[in-house]
This record gives structure tokens, sequence and C-alpha cells, in this order.
């Protein structure tokens, strides 16, 4: 249990140390890490303000002391507010009006366009900007405020940044924190431990009272370390499929993602986060109030983004016990705030160790697909190949046209076949004298598909043209066909399993004359293995109608329209 170790009469003031192994949550440690960073600053960022002395700043532990004037100023610095100008298109009941301005019709509009400037109050976010070179609308900022403001403080708790623009302390104001130097010195004075009220806003999923009327309360000591942790806890905005109005649409900013890191080492911690938030890069999109860097298509993604970013240009020659000796772990939390409340829409801590760090580093074009993307960060965390859980996570959750890609397939999924396609050619080109499972069921899958299309078209590969790109009437007619054969195979299996799906692989796809051989290995051994994955344990036949669905995404999807003239086989993957 963290302790407060002395009063001293002569300048009133308190020591109070921290170690990491009293503290009981990631948030504590995280803020841990966030009040050594902040004290650093403080000359900086209140160079005429009393600064808190830091003692004691070893790996595991800190010192810091503080007086009744150090502490406020400190305070004050982290809920510093500001009034700023926010546009509305209709007249709020309640706030401060600035103006009221009439802007001429925008395109399309007949009349002209009312709009309400109001001045709210907002963080003034001192330690961020200072991070952030000073700039108060660094894209970063904004989304650290948008944060705060969305899903940490709600509007009660908000209002601590009105006393700044008021002239008064927030420190002062504040009742939480008005009693937070009482308690340091009670406790100091009487070597005993003092409670306070946890600052629910700061503590993630907590409420004042549980169930059963019990107030929340810690350790004042301990209470003050949570007032610190957002400043060195990144944040992302995930995208989120919804489906509206019988459409599948990709949304962005739904919610926020906190990655708070479980801090094992206090100094070294500190020191990546101050030259992580100075790095960051923002694009400059016109019309972007956030950083398009903050955007990510599966929240467990923002922790390895995090910890890749954080230990950039110190992956080489880490192993693992120098990685989590600094990072043992990540906690993701997505939030959405919805009417009056905060949801936690999903909570999970993740272990990324330095090897994993790296194959994350060497995936290429992560952006090609949001849900292709979704498949591989999840089997990455969990150590398993990238077709693994496919069916379980995609394919019986969305509808077959996210996958199979037509030409009236949603914009956000049309690179799933293609990017399935490169994964496979990938795994194929890495064989070497051994059969590789999915690389030989990707080519079965293939022949299947370009068979069946043939007979369906009344069009033959070779009848095709090599440059497919210009309108051509046998092209599409064989690709329409592609389509079809591999929509109702996947429809097909998406229900079957074990025996049943035996059946059909063996009945349906190998119905077509198939060469189960590969580059060094003889048809009978490639049909050995294939007789063999069927027939095994449920686990391996779970796998392979995982890899079967996905041949069946990439053999089915149509090319993308700008790059078909680099295609000139209709049929990639197949036979020739």
């Amino acid at each position: 249990m963290a302790e407060v170790l002395s009063y001293r009469e002569r300048d009133a003031s308190v020591a109070v140390s921290w170690s990491l192994s009293d503290l009981p949550t990631s948030l504590h440690k995280a803020g841990l890490a966030g009040l050594l960073c902040y004290v650093k600053k403080m000359p900086e960022i209140a160079p005429r303000e009393p600064v808190p002395t830091i003692e004691t700043a070893t790996p595991v532990e800190l010192r810091i002391r503080f007086t009744e004037e150090s502490l406020q100023a400190l305070m004050d610095s982290v809920y510093a507010g500001e009034k700023h100008p926010v546009e509305s298109k209709t007249k709020w009941t309640n706030g401060d009006l600035k103006e009221k301005r009439i802007d001429p019709p925008r395109h399309g509009d007949d009349k002209p366009n009312a709009v309400w400037v109001y001045e709210v109050d907002r963080p003034k976010a001192d330690l961020m900007v200072h991070w952030r070179h000073g700039d108060p609308e660094d894209r970063w900022v904004v989304l650290w405020r948008d944060a705060v403001r969305g899903v940490l403080r709600e509007s009660r708790a908000a209002e601590i940044y009105q006393w700044t623009t008021r002239g008064k302390s927030p420190t002062k104001q504040s009742g939480d924190l008005s009693t937070l130097w009482k308690g340091l010195v009670t406790a100091a004075k009487g070597r005993r431990s003092v409670t306070g009220a946890v600052p629910t806003s700061m503590y993630i999923g907590a409420e004042k009272k549980s169930a059963e009327r019990v107030d929340f309360k810690g350790e004042v000591q301990q209470n003050l370390l949570l007032h610190f942790w957002p400043f060195v806890s990144p944040i992302f905005v995930p995208k989120t499929l919804r489906r509206q109005q019988g459409q599948w649409k990709l949304e962005n900013g739904s919610g926020f993602v906190i990655a708070v890191a479980e801090v094992g080492h206090i100094t070294e911690y500190s020191e990546m986060i101050d030259s992580y938030w100075r790095r960051q890069t923002a694009s400059s999109d016109d019309g972007r109030r956030r950083p398009r860097e903050c955007e990510i298509d599966i929240a467990v993604e923002g922790g390895v983004a995090f910890l890749h970013s954080l230990t950039m240009n110190r992956l080489q020659g880490m192993d693992d016990g120098d990685f989590f000796d600094i990072v043992p772990h990540v906690d993701i939390y997505h939030l959405e705030r919805r009417g009056n409340n905060v949801r936690i829409l999903e909570s999970s801590s993740i272990c990324v160790p330095a090897g994993t760090l790296r194959r994350y580093e060497r995936m290429t074009d992560l952006r090609r697909n949001v849900l292709f993307k979704r498949l591989l960060m999840r089997n990455l965390l969990d150590g398993l190949p990238w077709h693994s859980r496919a069916v379980d996570t995609l394919f019986t959750r969305y509808p077959v046209g996210l996958f199979i890609n037509s030409e009236t397939s949603p914009g956000f999924a049309r690179g799933f076949g293609r990017a399935t396609r490169e994964q496979f050619r990938q795994e194929r080109s890495g064989v070497s004298d051994k059969l590789n499972l999915a690389a030989k069921v990707f080519d079965i899958v293939g022949e299947f598909v370009a068979v069946r299309a043939e007979k369906r078209s009344g069009v033959t590969r070779e009848q095709l043209p090599d440059d497919w790109n210009k309108p051509d009437q046998g092209v599409k007619d064989y690709l329409d066909a592609r389509e079809k054969v591999a929509t109702d195979a996947f429809l097909a299996l998406r229900s079957r399993n074990s025996d049943e799906f035996v059946e059909y692989f063996v009945g349906a796809i190998c119905a077509v004359p198939q060469f189960m051989g590969a580059k060094g290995v003889r048809p009978r051994d490639g049909f050995v293995e294939i007789v063999s994955a069927l027939h095994a344990s449920d686990d391996r036949r779970t796998e392979m109608k995982n890899i079967t669905m996905l041949a069946l995404s990439a053999h089915g999807s149509r090319p993308r329209q700008s790059n078909r003239a680099g295609e000139t086989n209709p049929n990639p993957g197949g036979i020739k």
C-alpha cells in the first residue's frame, strides 16, 4: 500500500511516495507516470507558479514533496479552462451566445442559413499543448479535448473548466480537489490511511455508490494519481459497421478507444510517452478536426498501434523481456456517450510481445479493407494463422455481399476479396518443397470456380482477351458466372459443419478435375494431405472451412475497376 511518508513543519510540506507494486489498477500506474511527466514540465507550462519537488524517481517508485501552494498550482493547471467559440445551426436553450449571423445560401438551398455562435468552456490542456509544440488547435489536442469532454467528464464534472475563465481557482472551487490537501496532511501527521471519494469521472466504469449504496472510496494519495492518466493514454477513434435502412455502412467516430498502459517502468515510460506525443504527425486534410492517424478499424488495434509507435526505433534488438519490463500489457476501453450515459462497448487487456509488434510492422497496406484487417489483427494478437476464425468472427455476422464483392457491394467492402487473394498468393510464394494446406485449397477452389464459371457462361479461359479492361461481353459474362458460382458455394458452406462440410467439399468442389500436387510435391502426397485434413478432428475441419470460404471470396470477387488493366487473367490463382 502506498504511504504518505512525512509532514515537514518548517515549510508545511508533505512528501508522498508511491510504488508500482502497491497501486491497484493500470489507471493508477499510468497516472503515476502522468504525474511525473506533468511535474517535470511544470516550470515550462507555468513558470511563475510553485512547483512540486521530485525527490526520488526510480523505475518502480516515485517520491514527490508538495506544499499547499504547489499542489494547487499543479491541479489548477490540470483543470485550466478557456472560452472557445462553437457554431450551431440551431438555437440552444441555454448557452453563452456570442453572435448570430446569416450565411448566404449554400449550393442547392433557397434560403439563407442562420448560424448561432456560442462560447463554451473547454480544457486548456496545458501539457498536451506543450507536447504538441505550443499549438492549442493541433488536431491531437482537439482529439484529446473531445475525448475528455465526450466520455470522461460528464456535463456536471466538466463545469470545473469554467472557473479559470472566471478568474477563480479550479482547485478551491471543486469539492474533491479542495479536500485533497487536507487529506494528505491528515494522513501524514497521523501516520494513517485516509480515504476520500474516488473521482468517478476519472475512473472508467466507476459509480459514486455501489448497488448496495456503499460509497466508492480510495486512499487520497492514490486518488491523486487518477487525475493524470489521461495525459499518457493515447486516444483513437474506431470505425463501426452498422446497418441502416437495410444497408451496411462504415461509420467513423463511434466513440473513443483509450489505451491505458500497465506501466512497469515509470521513468522509461514517461520518457517514451513524451517522445510519442511530440513526434505524432497529423494529416493536413482540409475540413478535418481530428488527425487521420487516430482512426482505427478495430478497438484492440489502438493498443497495438500505440505500442508500435511508442517503441519506434527500439524494436531492433529488443526482446520480450526488455519490452515487458516497460509495458507488461495494455488495457483497451471503447467508450461511447449515449444520451446522458457513457457506455463501455468493449473492454479488454492485450499483451503484445516485441515479436508481435515486429510482425505488425511488416504488415503492408493495412487500410485495404476493414473486415480483412479485423481478421488479421485478431489472429495476430492471439498468435493464430491469419485465416483462423474467419467463419465465427466474420462470415456468420455479415452478409455474403461484403465478402464476395460485386458491382453493388458497398465501397468499404470491395477490397476484401482482393486482400484475401493477395494473402493467399503470399502464402503460396513461400511454398518450397512442402505442401502448404492453405495454398493448396486456394488452388483447388480456384479451379472449381473457373470450371463451373466456364460452363455457366459458355466462355472458356482461353477465349478471354489478355487486356480485359476494355468492354467485352465475354469478360462480363464470365465474371458474372464466377461471382454466382462462388456466392452459391459460400452460402452452402456457411451453414455446414463437420461431416456436412466434408460431404460438400468432396462432392461439389472436388467434382471438377483437380491437380493435387504442388511445387516439389507429388500429386499423391497432396491428395493424402487434403484427405487427412478432411478426416481429422473438428478443429482441423473448421480450419479447412475457414480456408475454403476465404478462397471463395478471393476467386469470386470482382477486380478493382482502376486496376483491371493490370490484371491480365480473370482467374488469378487458378491452375494454368
